[in-house]
């Protein structure tokens, strides 16, 4: 299931996100500076870790959404 902000985002760059909507919280992960910092580094440090534990959202599915929206 997703949302009207997650809807809106597979028809082009999107800001929007909702905490209630898993697709969201891995949209917003895929877009934030932590993730940019790992994909640089290659590095999963402890404060990128925590975030993924407090969006409860796994590192598979954040990188899957950052190929996604490169396209």
């Amino acid at each position: 299931m997703t949302c009207r902000d997650c809807t809106a985002s597979a028809k082009g760059p999107w800001h929007g996100y909702k905490w209630t909507c898993r697709p969201c919280r891995i949209r917003q992960m895929a877009n934030s500076s932590h993730f940019d910092r790992v994909r640089r580094t290659g590095v999963q440090d402890a404060t990128y870790r925590h975030m993924l534990v407090h969006f409860e959202v796994m590192h598979d599915e954040v990188k899957a959404a950052a190929e996604r929206d490169a396209k």
